[in-house]
């Protein structure tokens, strides 16, 4: 970390900064890892250190300055310094894009953490075969799906499933309008299902925001209103809201998940589409990727609830 003052705007500030990095960096004073943060080894056991695809989630969720609480209080920096963070890779820095980290005040810092750490899923995924994507997502995600509809709990199942949809658009091609619907033409068999990618949006609409079938456009009688069934609709059988078009839960989670496959299968002999996948992955939120906490922690995050 070096240290220099300037006059200007916050935006000229962070242009004189950039400019320095090169220059600054063979004789920047170097400092360790606060003793907090640590990686897990493949054996479980920990080393000192941290991830730099932890650091990066770090930085997502407007927390990166953390990382360099003490060093910061040595150098007298103030509560709110102006910080530029740039990657060094074997010596030599390395600026993949430029961006602004979230202003986000973080008051108490967490002292008691013992480990701050998460296992690198590109080692525990990547296989002899290449990287099991199937595994990934099924593990981050598709299991809670299965896991609610076992429990019967099939309206948080159907949340969970179109949230998971959103996740996977957005791994296909990122945050833009229409991804949902694009996968869902693209990867799975809608007419199987009788409804269509559009009924299907606002169905996840009005069921994430509202647990309701009555979305906007559903209520301006310009989509269909769609319901969900589980098991076989009995013949002749009439339904409780004969207005709306069922679907088959079941079936759609079995759609999905044909299509999820079809999807994967197109990643091969295609590294430009892995690399892209990993860059949008690393922002995503995930279940066995998520921090570990000291035992003292979880025993009163357990004793909240």
């Amino acid at each position: 970390m070096v240290v220099h003052e300037t006059d200007g705007s916050d935006t000229e500030k962070v242009a004189y900064l950039q400019s320095l990095a090169t220059a600054d960096m063979p004789a920047a004073p170097r400092y360790p890892v606060p003793s907090r943060y640590s990686v897990r080894d493949n054996d479980g056991s920990y080393t000192p250190g941290i991830h730099n695809r932890l650091f990066q989630q770090l930085m997502y969720a407007g927390r990166s300055l953390e990382l360099f609480d003490e060093i910061l209080q040595q150098l007298g920096a103030g509560t709110k310094p102006l910080v530029c963070v740039t990657p060094v890779v074997d010596g030599a820095v390395k600026i993949d894009k430029v961006g602004t980290l979230p202003e986000i005040p973080f008051p108490d810092r967490i002292q008691d953490i013992e480990r701050f750490a998460a296992p690198n899923y590109l080692d525990v995924y990547l296989t002899e075969q290449g990287f099991d994507i199937p595994r990934l997502l099924n593990d981050d995600y598709f299991r809670a799906v299965k896991l609610l509809f076992n429990e019967r709990l099939f309206v948080s199942a159907a949340k969970l499933m179109m949230s998971f949809v959103d996740t996977v658009a957005y791994l296909h091609e990122g945050d833009l309008p229409g991804n949902f619907q694009r996968w869902l033409e693209s990867y799975v068999d809608m007419p199987a299902l009788r409804v269509s990618p559009e009924e299907l949006w606002e169905f996840r609409n009005s069921l994430l925001h509202m647990t309701n079938v009555h979305s906007r456009k559903v209520v301006a009688g310009r989509v269909s209103r769609i319901l969900f069934f589980v098991g076989t609709m009995p013949l002749g059988l009439v339904p409780q809201d004969a207005d709306a078009k069922y679907f088959n839960l079941h079936q759609l989670i079995h759609a999905l998940a044909d299509g999820l496959e079809k999807w994967i299968g197109e990643f091969n002999g295609q590294p430009a589409r892995m690399r892209e996948f990993h860059s949008r992955y690393e922002t995503v939120l995930s279940d066995v990727r998520y921090e570990v906490l000291s035992r003292s922690e979880k025993q009163r995050a357990q004793g909240s609830l």
